[in-house]
């Protein structure tokens, strides 16, 4: 069986490959699952935190985009990171000069986090035609939060847009397309600007330090987009979800992207989105709080005691909340 481009489907995970992960050890308090982005270990007191993500799609400031990508599940696993190690696959025609521009990337947003690159490996590789990165963050917390912590009763809330990697992602890959399909160079411009919101390390950091006992559950949307991680979110708690199509914000550059292309927002790369579900009493203050440091943050559903229920609400009614494990952007590679 030819597996498809993207992320593996969850049957073959939970059949193939979640079932061998070695040598069970008491010290991992969370291993591997589906919906889950970060390991969580214990070592005395303390929780590690533990992600890694590859940049594979995106062609441009990949650099920028392996810090934020990784350090953005540690984030939203209740920990702000500490150390990063990357392994670069280089094709063998690449410059000095973009080796250089891409450790400077990576050196430069590290830097903003008050996280230290402590190792990793680098090399040219045959038969690739762009570079890839996969980062590896690592964060320690007394607490830990997870996907999986939702609770019936709980107000789903997000912050920024949808797709704002995505959105980025296209512009950068597909700028002559979308040229040609009659978008302006200005609409361009501002949606390759979306690329530099990919980061939830501020909006984290506002939650985990202020409120942290309230939040139950956090989650990063990539692949997949914004209804997959809302998936992912049920998935892991084991609840149902009822979200409001009309309460999601999706910015108008984004809207002119994915219609030029084809490609639907919800279902298109989310990395610089932050979803966590809080107590009902908290949304207001968690919202302005937010809005203070310029961060925009919207309740878009609510948790639900079914889980066998996953439903938006749209115009035409109540219909299942849409899951598609392939994200949008692979339509156009």
């Amino acid at each position: 069986m030819k597996l498809p481009t993207g992320k593996v489907p969850p049957d073959i995970l939970l059949e193939r490959i979640l079932p061998k992960s070695g040598y069970r050890r008491e010290d991992v308090v969370i291993g591997p699952g589906i919906g889950i982005d970060s390991a969580v270990t214990r070592v005395g007191d303390k929780y590690i935190i533990i992600s890694t993500d590859p940049i594979t799609a995106a062609t441009s400031l990949i650099g920028m985009l392996s810090i934020h990508i990784t350090t953005n599940d540690v984030v939203a696993s209740g920990a702000l990171p500490r150390w990063f190690l990357s392994t670069m696959l280089l094709p063998k025609d690449i410059t000095i000069e973009k080796l250089d521009e891409i450790i400077e990337d990576m050196h430069r947003n590290a830097e903003k986090m008050e996280m230290q690159i402590v190792g990793g490996h680098t090399e040219v590789t045959p038969y690739l035609e762009s570079p890839i990165i996969v980062g590896t963050a690592i964060g320690v917390s007394d607490k830990y939060v997870t996907s999986g912590g939702a609770v019936p009763g709980d107000v789903i809330m997000m912050t920024k847009t949808v797709a704002v990697e995505g959105t980025a992602v296209l512009a950068y890959d597909h700028e002559e397309k979308l040229r040609e399909r009659g978008i302006s160079a200005s609409v361009i411009k501002k949606a390759k600007e979306m690329i530099y919101k990919t980061s939830i390390y501020p909006e984290g950091r506002i939650l985990l330090e202020g409120f942290r006992e309230r939040i139950h559950s956090m989650h990063d949307p990539t692949e997949g987009g914004i209804f997959t991680a809302l998936n992912e979110i049920a998935d892991a708690s084991g609840v149902g979800l009822k979200i409001f199509l009309d309460d999601i914000p999706v910015d108008e550059i984004t809207i002119t992207v994915c219609n030029a292309l084809g490609v639907n927002p919800y279902l298109l790369l989310s990395s610089g989105t932050l979803l966590f579900t809080v107590e009902r009493g908290y949304a207001d203050t968690i919202r302005e709080s937010l809005m203070k440091r310029g961060i925009r943050a919207t309740v878009i559903g609510e948790v639900i005691k079914d889980k066998e229920k996953r439903i938006l609400i749209d115009e035409e009614g109540e219909k299942t909340l849409p899951r598609q494990e392939k994200d949008e952007i692979w339509k156009l590679y």
